[in-house]
């Protein structure tokens, strides 16, 4: 049986960033990252839409407006030392009605009080950024950007190799038993020990599930969306409002995204999304098809 002082559970780029980080810090220690496919970044790190925050929607002053901000700062500076493609593009957020003209400007103070230089737009100034938005004002938010994730986990694949560390795809997570010295993981590869087994395996329903399964009780209250403007129909009640948005990728192709879509879609028990895929924002006037 292999042992390490760390296991890593979760090839995506939070698995990958967590290892690499640890070797940072030690460079001497023992450390494996397992993932259960057969390519790095296969699930939500290689399919989300590629943009690096700003942090303009968070609570001033929380501490996920302050990593948001670091984060964006310290992704940037390793894109730039390792040679990956990213753009501070920036992004501008509309309002479509008069209605929403109050709610853009709570979120103009917001970005103030979080310390980004966003810039109040005129329809006529949003125009010239985006040419083929029609809006009654708008906001510039100048540190939003876009970022090719897939290829920063490729780099960090390559760093932590490098620096020792293993990395073990095709190994899927099958069970886990501890005692008073160690934690084993039993794999689809055999069996592994470490003296810490950090889990970055999945978002909240799959971690729900392994720990589940592993015998423990997790304190999950459930997901939340924050969200900007009501009205939408991908969303199954009025209270829920519209964050649809339109983003360009690194591979300068644009696409229009309905937030939270995908889990609507299976709240409604919708696993063949064309139907939903097919619907139109009357709000934002946002369609998918």
């Amino acid at each position: 049986m292999q042992k390490f002082e760390y296991v890593v559970v979760g090839g995506g780029i939070v698995g990958l960033s967590t290892a690499w980080t640890i070797l940072e810090k030690k460079p001497s220690t023992r450390i494996a990252v397992v993932e259960k496919e057969e390519r790095w970044a296969v699930h939500q790190t290689g399919r989300n839409s590629g943009v690096l925050h700003s942090g303009i929607y968070y609570k001033p002053g929380s501490l996920k407006s302050q990593l948001c901000r670091e984060g964006n700062r310290r992704l940037q500076e390793f894109c730039n030392a390792n040679g990956i493609r990213h753009e501070t593009c920036g992004k501008v957020i509309v309002a479509t009605t008069e209605s929403e003209l109050p709610l853009m400007g709570n979120l103009y103070q917001r970005g103030l009080a979080n310390g980004l230089a966003v810039k109040k737009l005129s329809a006529g100034a949003v125009t010239e950024i985006e040419p083929h938005v029609s809006c009654l004002a708008g906001i510039q938010v100048p540190s939003t950007g876009i970022v090719d994730f897939v290829a920063v986990c490729q780099k960090l694949v390559e760093l932590i190799g490098d620096r020792g560390g293993e990395l073990h795809l095709g190994t899927e997570v099958r069970g886990l038993r501890c005692d008073s010295t160690e934690a084993v993981l039993e794999t689809s590869k055999g069996a592994m020990a470490a003296g810490w087994i950090i889990n970055c395996a999945g978002r909240v329903l799959r971690t729900e599930t392994r720990a589940a399964s592993f015998g423990q009780k997790p304190d999950l209250s459930g997901a939340r969306s924050p969200v900007s403007f009501p009205g939408c129909p991908f969303y199954p009640h009025d209270r829920w409002q519209c964050s649809c948005r339109a983003k360009r990728r690194t591979e300068s192709q644009a696409r229009r995204i309905p937030s939270d879509l995908i889990r609507f879609a299976r709240l409604l028990g919708h696993h063949d999304l064309r139907r939903v895929l097919a619907s139109r924002c009357e709000t934002c006037r946002i369609g998918t098809g």
